[in-house]
């Protein structure tokens, strides 16, 4: 146990997770999912000037609330290539094109990686970026040989490339199991859940987002409300040195 005699207390977080996180942020190659998006958006407010933001949806007049949906087929190589080709949309917009802010900034995303959001954001995972965050251990869950740690990201201070949230990790071999950050991009405050797969081969690799953003422009108030799964049929695991078994060297670790 991290912390034996409080329920609160700082943790010396990246003196044991600074061991895995850079290996598991190169752990997997390649991948093919199947991505289904569905999601909603609500206008709470808006006036004329929403027409001046680039790449916005057009609105019908009167009316407040929009759904859509997609699936689509994503390609990923590492380091951090991916592809994604749409295979079916539906949507109740006027028209296909537009959007609030491009939401697959939001799904391209190795939890592991020294950055977030193409660059956008500094991970609290990252043992370079470790310094401008608290991490303070919440609560523990789950049997003694199979337990969970609650792990809560603060940052020092505030800023557009810092996030807060929270995770759960797993013991032993120290993997994220659920991770969820929130923070403020440009005119977009996000929140962002991410849930990995539970064991075999997807353990490193999301299967769930749940996206909150809300959208704030000069008098235009607009939130959407999105969930992603992914469904894996191709995952290649990077190449082992010859007589490297990666899974077993992982469970020795």
């Amino acid at each position: 146990m991290i912390c034996p005699t409080s329920r609160w207390c700082p943790i010396p977080f990246f003196s044991v997770f600074s061991r895995f996180s850079p290996f598991y942020s190169r752990i997997i190659d390649e991948y093919k999912a199947d991505l289904y998006i569905k999601g909603k958006v609500k206008v709470h407010k808006r006036n004329h000037l929403i027409r001046y933001v680039p790449s916005m949806f057009r609105f019908e007049k009167h009316i407040n609330d929009y759904l859509m949906e997609s699936l689509s087929e994503l390609h990923y190589t590492a380091p951090d290539i991916y592809d994604r080709k749409i295979k079916a949309v539906s949507t109740t917009f006027p028209r296909n094109r537009g959007q609030i802010t491009d939401v697959m900034d939001y799904l391209n995303m190795n939890i592991y990686s020294s950055s977030l959001m193409s660059d956008k954001l500094l991970s609290p995972l990252d043992k370079k970026s470790s310094r401008y965050y608290h991490y303070l251990l919440d609560s523990i869950a789950g049997p003694p040989d199979c337990q969970r740690y609650k792990i809560l990201i603060i940052p020092k201070f505030r800023g557009t490339q810092l996030v807060s949230g929270y995770m759960w990790v797993s013991d032993q071999i120290w993997t994220i199991r659920e991770l969820y950050i929130e923070g403020v991009y440009d005119v977009i405050r996000f929140k962002v859940r991410v849930k990995m797969g539970e064991e075999g081969d997807v353990e490193f690799l999301p299967v769930q987002f749940d996206l909150n953003l809300v959208f704030k422009f000069i008098g235009n108030h607009l939130e959407m409300d999105m969930g992603a799964w992914l469904k894996y049929n191709e995952l290649n695991f990077m190449k082992e040195p010859p007589g490297v078994n990666l899974k077993r060297s992982i469970a020795m670790t």
